[in-house]
């Protein structure tokens, strides 16, 4: 409808119709997304939750690619449950995971971004040099996510090291099933 709108006006061009309808659609996926995450948070009443998890999966899925539902519908249905379950079982796990632990799921999620991403898509082939750059990009912020979650353990903030932990392994394990194209 946007996209209709704005041909109607003559702000667009018919031949750029299919890429706007693409980034409209991108766009409000991303704000849905968003806005269900946001809503369960408060819902279960931690929105520290959905801060960490966004801030830890979005810059990996984004610069990493992973697994695609084929639908929008399901791609926010799976989001929800996989945000859930990272916040529900960071809740209740915190107090039995040791450190060490921790590191080595950081560990694992590091090597498995180091040899997995980024993930292409078949519709999306990526140059080589596009794929060095998006790999560093998500090598940084594995870096970034693991000196986050020692500064907490350092802090004694045990349910956000987990927390962070858990989100990565969320992201990066998108990686892992990601050779399937014959998705849900």
């Amino acid at each position: 409808m946007l996209t209709k709108k704005l041909r109607q006006s003559n702000v667009i061009k018919d031949e750029t119709r299919d890429i706007y309808i693409y980034g409209f659609n991108l766009a409000i996926s991303a704000i849905l997304n968003f806005v269900i995450i946001l809503t369960l948070a408060f819902l279960y009443r931690r929105p520290l939750d959905a801060a960490i998890y966004m801030l830890c999966t979005r810059p990996l899925r984004t610069n990493g690619g992973g697994w695609h539902a084929n639908s929008h519908g399901l791609c926010m249905t799976l989001h929800a449950v996989a945000f859930s379950i990272v916040s529900w079982a960071s809740f209740w796990v915190w107090e039995f995971i040791p450190w060490f632990v921790l590191l080595i799921v950081h560990a694992v999620c590091f090597v498995i971004t180091q040899i997995k991403a980024p993930v292409e898509h078949p519709n999306n082939p990526l140059e080589e040099e596009v794929k060095s750059l998006l790999r560093s990009k998500c090598l940084l912020y594995m870096s970034l996510i693991i000196t986050g979650s020692l500064i907490s353990i350092a802090l004694n903030q045990q349910h956000i090291a987990v927390l962070m932990a858990l989100s990565a392994a969320s992201a990066v394990g998108t990686f892992l099933v990601s050779n399937r194209h014959d998705d849900l």
